[in-house]
């Protein structure tokens, strides 16, 4: 498929609202880490993805650097990861509270496994529980995945 088609369009999440992003990368010294190059981490990459009315232009579905190495790793041509696209507002503005608080919904922990793809390869998965008035953060420690890209590069 990936040969056929320059690029896809994920198909939207169901649920009301459009989904809202927001990436930190928190400062967390980890000494004697075991995957960490040198033996020490120093931060930790959060994602936040939550319900918003903000309007939800088609943005590509991962990070350049993220998406060319998607295409190494699974032997896709150029551009049929890099050029897919999906709904989505990076620092949208996320519902009121008093829209939501009467629904008594968790907040939920995403990790992804420590040796398969960073949380943003979820995004299907999230996006539908963000539209459903979830909020859901989700954790990226370095190295533990085969790639990882902080918002700054």
């Amino acid at each position: 498929l990936a040969i056929l088609v320059s690029s896809l369009s994920l198909p939207p999440p169901t649920g009301r609202y459009n989904v809202g992003s927001k990436a930190y990368v928190l400062p967390h010294l980890t000494v004697d880490d075991p995957v960490a190059p040198n033996g020490t981490t120093t931060s930790i990459l959060v994602n936040i993805y939550y319900p918003t009315h903000d309007t939800a232009p088609s943005q590509k579905y991962l990070w350049p650097g993220l998406a060319a190495a998607a295409e190494t790793i699974y032997s896709l041509p150029p551009g049929a990861v890099g050029n897919t696209t999906t709904k989505i507002t990076y620092n949208a503005t996320p519902l009121l509270l008093s829209e939501c608080s009467d629904l008594n919904l968790p907040t939920l922990l995403f990790g992804p496994a420590a040796v398969g793809p960073p949380s943003q390869a979820f995004f299907g998965i999230i996006s539908e529980l963000a539209r459903k008035v979830y909020a859901v953060v989700t954790v990226d420690h370095p190295y533990e995945q085969p790639y990882l890209e902080y918002p700054d590069g």
